[in-house]
């Protein structure tokens, strides 16, 4: 799996699991913290085997309130 793959899985599951309007600006925060936590081949390669809500856990820790 290559990032872009990676990224539009993880933004279809995102707006699956969050698709209020009101997510929309932390939606955003979060995928822009997932993108850099996977630019990494090494991250990437990791985080493809694992599920999303970790991932979502560990950028959601990175988003401005």
């Amino acid at each position: 799996m290559n990032h872009a793959e990676y990224m539009n899985f993880f933004e279809r599951w995102l707006n699956y699991q969050f698709p209020d309007v009101d997510d929309e600006w932390v939606n955003f925060y979060v995928l822009r913290e997932v993108a850099r936590i996977v630019s990494d081949p090494d991250d990437l390669q990791h985080w493809a085997g694992r599920d999303c809500w970790s991932m979502y856990d560990l950028a959601k820790q990175k988003v401005p309130a």
